[in-house]
């Protein structure tokens, strides 16, 4: 499962920089998350890796920049399935978006927040 890895990830980040304790907002762009399922199976699998840390953690989707294939335009979107909002047309593929992952604190995660 690509989430554990990613979580695997995340954790030694958290610990490295020492944010036990903290409320902490992973951000996530590209092709690394998608949709609601992969994000709380991301966020499950970072709870269960740093149970007894006392850090409150949400995972969010950022979008990523697309280039419409047919009229060119930029357009953000969380979906690589998603299509151009000006004339419909497909996404570019692109060779540099392999996706972000930032791990931020916050005063506190919202509420409906992970």
């Amino acid at each position: 499962m690509h989430e554990a890895g990613l979580a695997q990830s995340v954790v030694t980040g958290i610990r490295h920089l020492e944010l036990n304790g903290k409320v902490i907002r992973v951000l996530i762009s590209g092709s690394h998350v998608h949709g609601e399922d992969s994000k709380a199976a991301l966020a499950a699998n970072i709870e269960a890796l740093i149970t007894g840390s006392g850090a409150l953690i949400e995972v969010v989707e950022e979008p990523a920049v697309r280039f419409c294939s047919r009229c060119a335009r930029v357009f953000q979107h969380t979906s690589e399935e998603a299509t151009c909002p000006v004339c419909g047309g497909q996404p570019l593929p692109s060779a540099t978006d392999d996706g972000e992952v930032s791990v931020e604190v916050v005063d506190r995660i919202p509420t409906g927040g992970r």
